[in-house]
């Protein structure tokens, strides 16, 4: 069992490759579907409105990595329906492949076919090699995307006392309508990003991710750019990933476009459409910084550093969580409270 457990790690590790097709960003309504499974029943997003849907994209048939993606979903799927979630597999393999391929695994649950890839090429998961990547979109019960995994792994982790792979972990987090909390482990999303690219939290192997929620017209998040710039562009900090987030209502993707290409930022600008992320990460100033380590656990939250005016800053907060987690040290403060100009929300934050 140990065995198989290190082999689906080593095979579902890693980011997809580039698809050929506009990636969906969370938010945004998912496209619906009519497509058979296993047994040739036809299946609409529509048919479960109301629920949960999880649209598990994979490559290929009997191929090892997918028959360790589609195990753990297999194992997972009482504790997911629990949650109120359907569950779907879904690759371009016709309706008898599909057959096969759940007979071996003796599969719970529908694999969708999509021999023409129509419904691919819809979410954008189309690779260069002409088969989908793996992807894992979850939508909520209006038909929203609520969260997306473009890194789909098995590696398998210690839950309760029990191993569970992480993409089990991360579905299960990403179906509760999840708040980032220090020791917690914070799921993947994917976000519409400058440059017409959808960018992921997790989209590359690091010992931490840093997320900052900014806005371009308040003052005491522009004063923080050339802190994060400096932070970013640190060869020091070369194994952290930097996103950059926004979340203001009043300021369109046109203007965050425009104001990346002035500032240059060395690390992705997404647009948080509905302050979805947000209100997952609790944020009510820019700017706010979370980290996470290699891990996924939240390690710090709060503020970049202790003024506004960089010359009279004397607790650099985020730059010492850092040093402290690619050390491989505990966090000596892992919260502070963040100032500067309220998140122009959309919608109300959620208590």
């Amino acid at each position: 069992m140990r065995t198989l457990q290190l082999l689906c790690a080593l095979l579902l590790t890693g980011v997809a490759s580039p698809s050929l097709a506009a990636d969906l960003g969370v938010g945004q309504p998912a496209p619906d579907f009519a497509l058979p499974d296993q047994d040739g029943k036809i299946h609409r997003l529509a048919d479960s409105r109301g629920k949960i849907t999880i649209l598990a994209f994979y490559p290929k048939d009997r191929t090892p990595g997918c028959t360790c993606e589609m195990e753990a979903l297999r194992d997972q799927l009482a504790a997911l329906q629990q949650r109120n979630a359907v569950v779907y597999g879904i690759s371009a393999d016709d309706v008898a492949s599909h057959r096969r391929f759940a007979d071996k695994l003796h599969l719970n649950f529908p694999i969708l076919a999509d021999p023409e890839k129509k419904v691919i090429l819809a979410y954008g998961v189309l690779g260069k090699n002409g088969v989908a990547d793996r992807v894992t979109f979850i939508i909520d019960r209006s038909g929203r995307i609520m969260s997306i995994d473009r890194a789909v792994n098995a590696q398998f982790v210690r839950q309760g006392g029990v191993l569970i792979s992480r993409h089990a972990l991360n579905l299960a987090l990403a179906l509760s309508d999840w708040k980032a909390e220090i020791g917690k482990p914070v799921p993947d999303f994917s976000l519409p990003a400058v440059g017409g690219r959808t960018v992921q939290l997790y989209e590359a192997p690091k010992k931490a991710y840093v997320v900052v929620f900014v806005s371009k017209n308040c003052p005491v998040s522009r004063a923080y750019i050339g802190r994060l710039k400096q932070l970013a562009s640190d060869p020091a900090y070369a194994d952290v990933a930097f996103l950059a987030v926004n979340s203001n209502s009043d300021e369109p993707m046109a203007e965050v476009e425009a104001d990346a290409r002035q500032n240059q930022y060395p690390f992705p600008v997404a647009k948080d459409t509905g302050n979805v992320i947000a209100d997952h990460f609790q944020a009510k100033a820019t700017p706010t910084v979370w980290v996470m380590n290699s891990d996924r656990i939240a390690v710090y939250r709060g503020a970049i550093d202790d003024n506004q005016d960089e010359a009279r800053a004397t607790h650099h907060y985020l730059k010492d969580a850092l040093d402290a987690v690619l050390a491989g040290k505990p966090v000596a403060i892992a919260s502070t409270l963040a100032f500067g100009c309220a998140v122009h929300r959309a919608r109300p934050a959620t208590p």
